[in-house]
């Protein structure tokens, strides 16, 4: 008889800790260039909107990340490095056990400044989806590189 409670205190305590397990979820992926070179060092924070509790990681040298025991919600998640755009995933759903990848690619930050204040005439567009930003233009001269644009 104290041999069957004690089996059953044993599973009792392995139940509870496998459940205790079970309540959280994994934000992992990858920040690239436009190029789809990858960047290290950019800030990934997860925000519970729940709760308004975040957690931030950064990407190593190969640009990957891993936001481990994130607890189950909606969250928003901010991708931010110095030199590119910011970019911005909202009403991302956790669930229990999920291990969601959750790429981005960020743009370089003020291209779209820096040929606003140029003196050439153009049409350009920019335009934001969840995960990336895309430049366009009619101009000639807008198929330089970066590099070869006139200094503002």
């Amino acid at each position: 008889m104290k041999r069957l409670g004690l089996i059953a205190l044993l599973l009792a305590t392995i139940h509870g800790a496998a459940s205790a397990q079970e309540t959280t979820a994994t934000i992992t992926g990858v920040a690239t260039d436009q190029s789809g070179a990858a960047v290290p060092g950019v800030s990934v924070t997860a925000k519970n909107l729940n709760t308004g509790a975040s957690r931030t990681v950064v990407t190593n040298e190969i640009g990957l990340y891993t936001a481990l025991q994130l607890p189950v919600g909606t969250y928003e998640v901010v991708f931010e490095l110095a030199g590119f755009q910011t970019v911005t995933m909202r009403n991302i759903e956790l669930h229990v056990n999920d291990r969601l990848k959750l790429d981005a690619r960020l743009g370089v930050s003020g291209i779209a400044e820096r040929a606003k204040s140029t003196n050439y005439r153009s049409t350009i567009a920019t335009s934001c989806s969840s995960r990336h930003w895309h430049l366009a233009s009619r101009a000639t001269w807008a198929t330089k590189s970066v590099s070869a644009w006139p200094a503002s």
